[in-house]
């Protein structure tokens, strides 16, 4: 399997924690990002967005979509859920990576992560944005929190994943969305991870 980059040693990681999600900065490096994008795009086929019943449903979600594994990289991004998770939720393992790019008009409609296999469920999900920011507009990460006093639902932006390499981390179950992209391509790299 091809190297993505030097540095999946890092141990140290800083944690910023604004519920119901942290961001983690800086978990991959630029050469990292460019190495994963390098190595997905080589070795693996596009795959179509499919729902429940294995259903298309562009109006619920417009990515290109790619299924891949990698050892080292599971190991480091496994390694940080498992040991940081700042809710105690019990996982151990993550699934194979999934990477996203939400060309002009992609989005992907609120959801949740959250799916069970025998005695283990997916618990924590996560999202790394691969390319530079600066690269599209639109494409906002939003998640439901809870709902205000008058029973509207109250929607927060991620607004700190303005840097390549950051991740974001949070309970599977948690309802999110990307918003449509309105110029340039968003890339991120997603994942879950799954417990008992």
């Amino acid at each position: 399997m091809s190297a993505i980059g030097p540095y999946f040693d890092k141990d140290k990681v800083n944690f910023t924690r604004t519920d119901p999600y942290v961001v983690v900065p800086n978990i991959l490096t630029q050469k990292e990002c460019k190495g994963i994008l390098k190595y997905v795009y080589k070795t693996e086929r596009v795959s179509e967005p499919r729902l429940g019943a294995g259903k298309i449903e562009r109006g619920v979600r417009d990515t290109e979509i790619y299924y891949f594994k990698h050892t080292k990289l599971k190991n480091k991004i496994e390694n940080i859920i498992v040991n940081n998770n700042p809710w105690n939720i019990k996982v151990d393992s993550c699934e194979f990576f999934q990477l996203g790019v939400y060309k002009k008009r992609g989005h992907y409609s609120w959801h949740v992560d959250t799916t069970d296999l025998y005695s283990y469920s997916r618990k924590l999900s996560f999202s790394i944005i691969l390319n530079d920011p600066s690269e599209w507009k639109g494409g906002k990460f939003q998640m439901f929190s809870a709902l205000d006093r008058k029973g509207n639902p109250i929607i927060k932006t991620v607004n700190n994943l303005n840097r390549t390499g950051t991740m974001l981390l949070f309970p599977s179950e948690t309802y999110h969305r990307v918003t449509p992209v309105t110029e340039g391509q968003r890339i991120s790299l997603v994942g879950w991870a799954w417990g008992p």
